[in-house]
């Protein structure tokens, strides 16, 4: 497995959501997220930082893995916009299981 470095960029009046795999794809890596031994291997890979602009959101939540991971990373963010439709989350964490 391998760990995103923590992203750096800034973008005017923007909050930075994650990083894509496509310039025009919808989140793939939360900021700091584990990318899984279990993905096909690449040499290299492009990832692609989205925005979202500041005064769009309207709350915003922060999950933090508490020794296990919520979306690939040990914290997740999730900025919420007007009338978003909200997907719950993918938890992990060894030797626990998850249920709803």
């Amino acid at each position: 497995d391998v760990q995103l470095r923590a992203n750096t960029f800034t973008y005017k009046d923007h909050i930075f959501e994650g990083w894509a795999k496509s310039a025009d794809g919808e989140v793939a890596y939360a900021d700091k997220a584990t990318i899984s031994a279990a993905e096909p291997y690449v040499e290299s890979r492009t990832l692609y930082a989205k925005w979202i602009a500041s005064k769009s959101v309207v709350a915003k939540i922060i999950v933090k893995g508490n020794g296990g991971l919520v979306n690939g990373a040990s914290e997740y963010t999730l900025n919420l916009k007007d009338n978003q439709t909200v997907t719950e989350p993918t938890k992990e964490r060894v030797g626990y299981t998850f249920t709803k």
